[in-house]
C-alpha cells in the first residue's frame, strides 16, 4: 500500500471518529477523492471488523470495535512486508529521537518474529538518511559518492545541496552544483553520503519539482488512455494519485491528464499493453513503440544465440 493511500485512510479514520459528523461528499472533498472511494474505504473498515454505522444523510461513523473480535491485538499483526516498511521507517529515525525505542518495543511486542533486525533498514541506509537530514537541517552541501545511474551501471559522484527528503525515505531532492539544476536522487542508489562543511550557496535556486501521478518530474505532456477494468484497478493500486484523472464514459475507463516524464507512464502501458489503448499522446505512442521494438530486438538476439 502506498504512503498516499495510507495517509488518506488515516485521515478518513479521523473524520469518521471525530465529534463533528461529516457526510460522504464532505469527506470526499476534504480528501480530494470521490464519494464512491469514501464508501469503498468504509467497506474495507467493516471487512477489517472495525465498528461502522451508517446514518441518514450519507453519514458513516467509526465507533467501537466489533465485539466479535476477541482480541484487538489480532488487528495489529503485520505481514512481513508491512513489518519491513515499519522497520525501515523506524530505523531511519535518529537515535536521539525518544519515540524510536518506544516504537521498536511496541513493534517487537506485536510482531511474531524471532529476529526483528531482519526487517529493519540496513545500517548503510540509516546512515545515509541521518547525514542527509543533518545536511538539510544545517543547510550544508554533501557529496553523493558512487551514485548509480538509472540508465546504466555507471557510478558517479554528485556535489549537491539537499533540501527535501520524501516521507518514505526513498528519494532526496537536491541542487546539483555542477549542473546548476534541481534533481531527484534515489537513496538506494547512493553509495555513501559525505557531509561537508560548506554552506549552501544556491538557496534561492532550490525548487521542489512537480510530480505527476506516476511520481515523475519534468515538462508536462497531455495523454489520454482507454483502460480495461483490470488496468484501471492496477493503476489506482500502484499509483493512487492517478484516481483523480480517471473517469468512466461509454462503457470504458479513461485516464486523461498531464504526465511529466514518459518513462513512468510508459512502463505502466508496456506492462499492460493488451489492456490499454493510447487515445491521445503521440509522444507516448512513439516512446512505447520504440521501447517495445528495442526489447524485441534484444530478446530475439538472445534467442538466436541460445539456439546456436
Amino acid at each position: 500500500m502506498s504512503h498516499a493511500k495510507i495517509d488518506r485512510l488515516l485521515q478518513l479514520m479521523q473524520y469518521l471518529s471525530s465529534t463533528t459528523y461529516y457526510t460522504d461528499p464532505e469527506i470526499a472533498n476534504k480528501l480530494t477523492i470521490s464519494d464512491r472511494t469514501v464508501r469503498r474505504y468504509c467497506r474495507s473498515f467493516r471487512e477489517a471488523r472495525f465498528g461502522m454505522v451508517t446514518m441518514p444523510g450519507q453519514i458513516h461513523r467509526l465507533v467501537t470495535m466489533d465485539e466479535r473480535v476477541p482480541n484487538q491485538q489480532e488487528l495489529l499483526r503485520f505481514t512481513p512486508e508491512e513489518a519491513s516498511i515499519l522497520g525501515r521507517l523506524i530505523g531511519c529515525m535518529t537515535d536521539d529521537n525518544q519515540l524510536k525505542h518506544t516504537l521498536l518495543v511496541k513493534l517487537s511486542a506485536i510482531y511474531d518474529c524471532a529476529n526483528l533486525s531482519e526487517v529493519f533498514v540496513k545500517k548503510e541506509m540509516e546512515m545515509t538518511v541521518q547525514r542527509l537530514q543533518e545536511a538539510i537541517k544545517k543547510k550544508k552541501q554533501v557529496m553523493l559518492k558512487g551514485y548509480c545511474s538509472a540508465s546504466s551501471d555507471a557510478r558517479k559522484d554528485y556535489l549537491i545541496e539537499p533540501y527535501k527528503l520524501d516521507v518514505n525515505f526513498v528519494t532526496v531532492i537536491g541542487y546539483d552544483v555542477a549542473c546548476s539544476v534541481n534533481k531527484t536522487f534515489k537513496l538506494a542508489r547512493i553509495g555513501e553520503v559525505e557531509l561537508l562543511d560548506t554552506d549552501w550557496t544556491c538557496h534561492k535556486e532550490h525548487q521542489v519539482p512537480v510530480l505527476d501521478a506516476f511520481r515523475m518530474s519534468g515538462n508536462a505532456t497531455h495523454v489520454r488512455l482507454a483502460l480495461s477494468w483490470r488496468a484501471r484497478n492496477l493503476m489506482i493500486e500502484e499509483y493512487p494519485m492517478s484516481e483523480r484523472s480517471l473517469f468512466y464514459e461509454d462503457g470504458k475507463w479513461f485516464f486523461d491528464g498531464e504526465v511529466r516524464d514518459l518513462k513512468g507512464i510508459g512502463r505502466f502501458v508496456m506492462g499492460l499493453a493488451a489492456d490499454i489503448e493510447i487515445v491521445e499522446g503521440e509522444a507516448l505512442r512513439q516512446y512505447v513503440a520504440t521501447a517495445c521494438a528495442d526489447a524485441a530486438k534484444k530478446f530475439s538476439r538472445a534467442d538466436a544465440a541460445s539456439q546456436e
